[in-house]
């Protein structure tokens, strides 16, 4: 599969208010051996064009990099990949001063038809990354959502995943 052919999904983090905290692509650049990650979202691509202008030299010194995306097709691909990266995020939005709560109640919107086994491995997922237990998962667009009144207020974090 070649670069350009490669649509991940599009995460984005908002706040109660529907100001956007966090916009990023779900890519990440990852070493094959260790499975560390050395960039997210649109760094990805600035590492990859780097490493494809290297000299072998920066290639040894970077290892085998492998550009995943943790979420395909609306569903979790690679949990533990996922969990780092919305870790990464929350992280992300609390460095924003609209975010000051420690584990936040979190609707997860995202407009795909999804499994029981789907929703529950995206509420694991949200959890695992920081948010309280209660997350909310609903199988429609984030404007849709609001207008529908489908989120109580309660949420203070609404996450779009754009697959």
């Amino acid at each position: 599969m070649e670069f350009a052919d490669f649509r991940p999904p599009v995460v984005t983090f908002y706040n109660g208010k529907r100001q956007v905290l966090v916009k990023e692509i779900a890519l990440l650049a990852i070493l094959e051996e260790t499975k560390g990650i050395i960039a997210l979202g649109e760094e990805v691509i600035g590492v990859k064009s780097k490493i494809e202008s290297a000299d072998n030299t920066f290639i040894r010194k970077f290892g085998n990099v492998l550009i995943v995306s943790p979420l395909e097709n609306g569903t979790v691909a690679n949990l533990d990949l996922a969990k780092s990266m919305f870790k990464y995020l929350f992280l992300k939005a609390k460095l924003k001063r609209f975010f000051k709560f420690l584990r936040p109640h979190v609707a997860i919107c995202i407009p795909v038809k999804l499994t029981r086994v789907d929703r529950a491995a995206f509420a694991n997922l949200v959890h695992g990354a920081g948010a309280r237990s209660d997350v909310l998962v609903v199988e429609t667009s984030c404007d849709e959502a609001i207008i529908n009144q489908i989120i109580p207020n309660k949420y203070e974090i609404i996450i779009e995943i754009l697959p």
